[in-house]
């Protein structure tokens, strides 16, 4: 485990590791922080995850919250208040705090993507 607490001015997280030390199980789903919203003082954090065909989290939303993918592979199809949108490699999706958002492996083979919770500026 990264000892977080030891406040770094800078670090690394190799490829298939977990600024948490352990990796997040979160609708079947394997996820990885790689910066926690304690590295940036809540502003935001990184994550990647690799999702199975045919699933994704649940229709859902975030008060305090933006939320902003990259699609690193696979076909995920992205709902945003009813809005379909489709992304592949290279794709950014973004979705405003207060919306309701999902997303789903809509292709044959697991996908990844990289996703950012941003903090609401006060």
């Amino acid at each position: 485990m990264m000892d977080i607490a030891a406040d770094p001015k800078a670090f690394v997280v190799p490829a298939e590791a977990d600024r948490m030390g352990t990796p997040l199980a979160v609708f079947g789903n394997r996820i990885l922080v790689k910066t926690s919203s304690r590295d940036t003082g809540g502003a935001f954090c990184v994550m990647v995850g690799r999702t199975e065909p045919m699933q994704g989290p649940p229709l859902h939303l975030h008060h305090e919250h933006d939320e902003c993918w990259y699609v690193l592979e696979g076909r995920f199809l992205f709902e945003v208040d009813g809005q379909k949108i489709y992304g592949g490699p290279g794709d950014t999706i973004f979705a405003r705090r207060g919306t309701r958002h999902r997303f789903q492996n809509i292709g044959e083979t697991p996908g990844t993507n990289c996703w950012d919770l941003l903090a609401a500026r006060r």
